[in-house]
């Protein structure tokens, strides 16, 4: 498809494909464009060729064997961090919960309350080996999530005392409210 757009010229494009012509013959012909030999044609105007985009807006792989240049999980969450319905629906996916460290990104990165409260509700999204930083993630993040969600997460339960003592003492980018809980759990481990 990049190829297809560099070579533009009103509206329509023209490639020269040489031996992989008669390869891509039968893919080529499911998308809809025309072959000459080994010039491939097509019009832009009357077809966008969807079989040629992937998921990242970019080229996608022809031959099934370049299936791994595909967009993954973590790529999807990245390119949708801002997209609220869609970051609710992939962190409830059984493929994004087992990939290490995807929930803790989004806990991070995202400014949205309602996300953040359900990562913060639902223990499915901050317990386990693979979302061990989630905790640390949300009493780290600015985004005003309710102090009533992150208080159980101020525990050693969820929290190593270290990274917690670390947290007290750098205050940089932690909210008030989070600071005077952490002051006061650390005042009874004392």
């Amino acid at each position: 498809y990049a190829t297809a757009l560099q070579n533009w010229n009103k509206g329509q494009f023209k490639i020269n494909l040489g031996q992989s012509a008669e390869k891509l013959n039968q893919k080529l012909k499911q998308a809809g464009v025309t072959l000459s030999g080994t010039m491939v044609s097509g019009d832009f105007a009357n077809k966008s060729f969807p079989d040629f985009i992937g998921p990242d807006m970019c080229t996608r792989p022809i031959d099934p064997k370049d299936i791994s240049l595909e967009m993954d999980f973590h790529s999807l969450v990245r390119n949708n961090i801002t997209r609220e319905s869609v970051l609710e629906r992939l962190i409830e996916n059984p493929r994004v919960l087992s990939s290490t460290g995807l929930v803790a990104f989004v806990a991070t990165v995202c400014k949205s309350i309602s996300v953040l409260s359900k990562i913060a509700s639902q223990r499915h999204l901050y317990s386990g080996h693979g979302n061990s930083e989630v905790p640390l993630a949300l009493l780290q993040n600015p985004t005003r999530i309710p102090l009533s969600l992150l208080r159980p997460f101020v525990n050693t339960r969820y929290i190593a005392l270290l990274d917690l003592r670390s947290l007290a003492k750098r205050r940089i980018g932690i909210r008030n409210e989070v600071l005077a809980e952490l002051d006061e759990y650390l005042k009874t481990r004392e």
